[in-house]
């Protein structure tokens, strides 16, 4: 069970009576997506919920949210304009969490657009026999896995992905397409992060809009693509903050070492990708021992630091394309994919105090843990990230405005 479902059980009430399952909609819907059986589901509830269902029955609860979902679609229906002229283009909508009413939705807006579904979870098994069927592949996925699998799938079948990803208030969108030199998504994040490490949208929270503005974006990459026209977001990546609406375009640059996309790659086919991020590994059988957590700074106790003059060593983590989002000089600079391989090079400032950070504060404290194992006392993880104390230092500058 993940981080996602244990924060949902967490939230559900204990008890319950038998025939109530509506606490459990969003538990049940989540197993469903994650291909469960209704005999598997009933079991879960009975163990992680004590709630003792029949099968059957939630197969009607099911079916009575499925008729209500239908009923409520008909009251979104929109007239738009439908072009049928010209050849038609086969978009894949990749996705961990599909909607079994999309395709009706779709149908209800456009009666000329023909939907495909396919009723099976995306793996390195038939990851290549799914897509090689479609043109461009929309990445709306929420996990790693997932997204490493696409990547390779697409390379391998040299098809555009068209890559959006979420968290909080910001957004970021680009094409990853080698084939016509562009870097692919291993050129972008080499090494996946650590599983717990990322925060999911349940624990960190996604403003309500932001899917949408990002969803935006990624049709229209789609319409440039079929349509051959404008510039696609190939070897660049549209980063957008909401808080502040202001969107910054960053160049991405191919890695000639890229073992998926570079002219002599070493992954030739799909892999593992459970295994490749980290989820495979369970208790016993080859699990990675990890220290505990570094000790987190907070960006007001960072200040406090900085205006007493404390002799502070700033590590910044970032890939050199994410620099420039909140340009930030001090220190040493190493970007996090390099890490494990080049931390021997920070062992002359072991005994200094060290400020890991990054743009939100994940590899930072990835980075922070790795150094404390390699035993390093004094590291702290900078909380919150770059764009936490960037946001502390504009808000203390209109405090002192006033």
């Amino acid at each position: 069970m993940d981080d996602n479902f244990k924060a949902i059980l967490d939230s559900l009430p204990k008890k319950r009576q038998r025939s109530k399952l509506e606490p459990y909609t969003e538990l049940i819907n989540q197993l469903r997506r994650r291909g469960h059986t209704y005999r598997e589901i009933t079991c879960i509830l009975a163990e992680k919920c004590d709630l003792v269902v029949a099968s059957s029955t939630i197969v009607r609860f099911v079916a009575a949210c499925s008729k209500a979902r239908r009923k409520r679609s008909k009251h979104h229906e929109s007239r738009i304009a439908r072009n049928t002229g010209g050849e038609s283009i086969k978009v894949n909508l990749s996705s961990t969490a599909p909607d079994d009413d999309v395709w009706k939705r779709i149908e209800a807006l456009n009666p000329e657009v023909e939907v495909r579904t396919h009723q099976v979870r995306l793996n390195s098994q038939n990851a290549t026999e799914l897509l090689s069927g479609y043109d461009i592949v929309v990445d709306c996925t929420d996990n790693f896995p997932a997204r490493y699998l696409l990547n390779d799938a697409c390379v391998i079948l040299e098809k555009p992905l068209v890559h959006g990803a979420i968290y909080r208030f910001e957004g970021q969108t680009t094409v990853f397409h080698p084939a016509r030199e562009g870097p692919c998504y291993r050129c972008l994040f080499p090494v996946p992060p650590s599983p717990g490490m990322v925060p999911s949208c349940a624990e960190s929270g996604v403003l309500g809009v932001l899917p949408g503005v990002v969803g935006l974006i990624q049709a229209t990459e789609v319409t440039k693509l079929i349509l051959a026209k404008g510039k696609p977001l190939i070897g660049r990546l549209l980063f957008c903050d909401l808080l502040s609406t202001q969107f910054q375009e960053l160049v991405i640059r191919k890695d000639p070492n890229c073992p998926v996309c570079a002219e002599d790659p070493s992954i030739l086919e799909l892999i593992d990708y459970e295994e490749f991020c980290g989820l495979g590994a369970h208790e016993g059988e080859g699990a990675i021992e990890r220290p505990d957590l570094p000790y987190g700074l907070r960006v007001m106790d960072l200040d406090q630091k900085m205006h007493a003059k404390e002799p502070l060593l700033f590590l910044d983590v970032r890939e050199e394309w994410e620099r420039s989002i909140y340009p930030f000089s001090e220190g040493i600079q190493v970007p996090f994919s390099k890490l494990h391989s080049e931390w021997k090079n920070l062992l002359p400032h072991k005994d200094r105090q060290i400020v890991v950070c990054c743009l939100f504060g994940w590899r930072s404290r990835e980075a922070a843990r790795l150094l404390t194992g390699k035993g390093f006392e004094n590291v702290l993880n900078l909380e919150g990230g770059l764009e936490e104390w960037f946001l502390y230092q504009e808000q203390s500058d209109r405090k002192a405005e006033r």
